[in-house]
């Protein structure tokens, strides 16, 4: 089963109608995923990605997409940016995670926020486990010693299938395989924006 997507139409840079959402819900069947979460973006610059407006546009989906027991699920994927702390605090409405308890997290690929730790452990001392998302894509603002820390301190990775099979370069190809032959990848995910993201060869 999938653990990170962008199947949700109109809602962030993924898929941007029903027909796109279902073209790459065929390619997962296609390359033999049973199911996949959707994780949406969350973030500052999408105000309106609320867990509520994500719910109802994941219910259309359930309601409009051509299924046939395709197992389709719902969290999101927050950016840890100005926007998380707020969020985090808000009792008022829920995180998306998965099962009520995997919270997956991202960086910007550019730069860390200086409150970084802080926003991890915040997420932890809260209930959480974080899953970080694509790790091998830090690899020019974490070294490995650093992403092997952020793992020894119960930080989860979700690793992309599409940077073990070398679609995203070289460097971040080898930074991906480097961190499943230690033991750091828990899950992997397509990451898939677009149908042509969904592959299992490069």
């Amino acid at each position: 089963m999938d653990r990170h997507s962008h199947i949700l139409w109109g809602i962030d840079d993924g898929a941007q109608s029903p027909e796109d959402s279902q073209a790459i819900i065929n390619a997962m069947r296609r390359i033999g995923l049973r199911g996949a979460w959707c994780t949406p973006h969350v973030m500052a610059e999408l105000p309106d990605n609320t867990a509520s407006n994500l719910r109802k546009r994941y219910n259309e989906a359930l309601a409009t997409l051509d299924l046939n027991g395709f197992d389709l699920r719902l969290a999101a994927e927050y950016m840890l940016d100005e926007s998380f702390l707020p969020r985090l605090k808000d009792n008022s409405e829920k995180l998306l995670t998965y099962d009520g308890k995997r919270l997956l997290i991202e960086f910007s690929r550019i730069s860390l926020p200086g409150n970084w730790e802080e926003m991890i452990f915040l997420v932890q001392a809260q209930g959480y486990i974080p899953v970080l998302a694509h790790p091998e894509r830090y690899g020019s603002i974490l070294d490995l010693e650093a992403l092997e820390l952020l793992h020894q301190n119960e930080v989860e990775f979700q690793i992309n299938l599409s940077s073990l099979i070398g679609m995203r370069g070289r460097h971040i190809q080898k930074l991906a395989r480097t961190l499943r032959k230690k033991g750091l990848c828990n899950w992997i995910g397509t990451d898939a924006h677009r149908p042509e993201h969904v592959r299992s060869r490069a």
